[in-house]
């Protein structure tokens, strides 16, 4: 796999995003978009973000990947290609999250 590149503003914006979220008011979907976006920022290998990550989310991915594994999806589908498609994606999570 190719190393994932972001900036470290583009870092900031995301955790500002995905630290507030209450997983247990997300979709399906919701709560696959919030595990790969870790996964994501896990595949930059840019470790110092990495443990910040870990450090405030770690717990809500583990957490959402025990409730998709309860219901049986065991495939996650591709990674994010690029930072633009990421935060298309965490944006669309956050709409969600301001509608519930």
């Amino acid at each position: 796999m190719d190393d994932k590149t972001i900036t470290q503003g583009q870092f900031d914006v995301l955790i500002s995003y995905l630290g507030t979220i209450d997983i247990d008011t997300l979709s399906f979907e919701g709560k696959e978009i919030f595990v790969k976006a870790w996964n994501y920022v896990v595949h930059t290998k840019d470790l110092s973000k990495v443990q910040q990550l870990h450090g405030l989310i770690g717990r809500k991915v583990v957490k959402c990947v025990e409730y998709m594994n309860d219901y049986g999806y065991t495939t996650y589908p591709p990674d994010y290609e690029n930072t633009d498609e990421l935060f298309g994606a965490v944006c669309g999570l956050f709409e969600e999250v301001i509608e519930t």
